[in-house]
């Protein structure tokens, strides 16, 4: 078991005046990884380039440390990783939601998680009225307003209700996989 997993990502161009070059990473907090387990890693990059991965931890009292080589492009050729994009937005949205839950209401969060369901195909308790047919996908605006309106809903946090809002957040923000709305549609 490797247990305190940290994570460093090393560029071999890097200005330090340009901050960090990958930011919001799934999973955040240091994880355990034990024998046979996969750790599934999703995050955003500013630019491309060639780096290290370098990933940290103990194993019992010793400490470990791997390096592997990784190649950030600023486009891919195919679509063979297009579900990548997906995973990171399930994640994000979930901690949208957390922070909404722990912060309360607040519009530039709201609007990022709309238009993130929105452009991804993720239900979420700010966008399930979409899947009404008569709601124009599109319409930021006003799926925006529908969203807003709901976050007293969502203020629930006791009972039924405030156990399964939970469970929906924490399944999406530890997701390792995304559902194929493609085959629903």
């Amino acid at each position: 078991m490797l247990t305190g997993v940290r994570l460093q990502f090393v560029f071999d161009e890097l200005k330090t005046e340009e901050g960090s070059p990958v930011n919001r990473v799934y999973p955040k907090d240091e994880i355990d990884l034990f024998a046979g387990e996969q750790l599934v890693l999703v995050g955003r990059y500013k630019k491309p380039g060639v780096a290290k991965v370098v990933v940290q931890g103990k194993v019992g009292e010793k400490e470990q440390k791997l390096d592997f080589p990784a190649t950030f492009v600023e486009k891919s050729n195919d679509d063979s990783f297009g579900f990548i994009e997906k995973l990171w937005a399930v994640r994000r949205v979930g901690e949208i939601l957390d922070e909404l839950d722990l912060k309360g209401k607040n519009d530039e969060l709201v609007r990022e998680l709309v238009e993130l369901a929105t452009r991804h195909g993720i239900l979420t308790p700010y966008t399930s009225f979409m899947a009404d047919e008569n709601v124009k996908i599109h319409d930021f605006a006003a799926n925006s307003t529908i969203a807003r309106e709901r976050l007293f809903a969502l203020s629930e946090s006791e009972g039924q209700a405030g156990a399964g809002q939970r469970a929906f957040k924490s399944g999406l923000q530890n997701a390792n996989q995304v559902r194929d709305t493609a085959a629903r549609a």
